[in-house]
């Protein structure tokens, strides 16, 4: 799993302002995205997926999945979960396998002279100061 921490970061920020409805969409998209990632890494076929390739099984099989992937959200949950199985056994158990993110979020308070030397770097605390006292008054 590769995962970059400040776009998960950005991700969980503003995925968690959104209204259910519109999370769920951003879900649905996801979904969407792993069945392809999925489809072109099938270890069954030994290969990355390759448009050079345009009549193999991958790619058969990809393109017959795409217009159900399309019309997801009108079909019946029972349509979706036997799409779900085929792509599950199409990707040999890869489509439901599930990897875990442990997260925690703290928060902390930290003084200003941390948060200043933390992501202002090359201020003169001191020097700071001086123009602080002079800006309040």
């Amino acid at each position: 799993m590769n995962i970059d921490i400040e776009k998960f970061r950005q991700l969980l920020s503003s995925f968690s302002t959104l209204s259910p409805e519109n999370q769920d969409i951003i879900l649905a998209k996801v979904l969407d995205l792993e069945v392809e990632q999925h489809i072109k890494q099938n270890p069954k076929h030994g290969k990355e997926h390759s448009n050079k390739h345009a009549n193999s099984p991958l790619d058969k099989f990809y393109n017959f999945l795409m217009p159900f992937m399309e019309n997801w959200e009108k079909m019946s949950p029972n349509r979706r979960a036997a799409l779900a199985m085929l792509i599950n056994e199409e990707t040999q158990g890869e489509f439901t396998k599930e990897e875990y993110i442990d997260l925690i979020i703290q928060s902390r308070q930290i003084s200003i002279s941390e948060f200043i030397e933390k992501y202002i770097p090359g201020a003169d605390l001191e020097e700071a100061k001086k123009i602080y006292r002079s800006l309040k008054t």
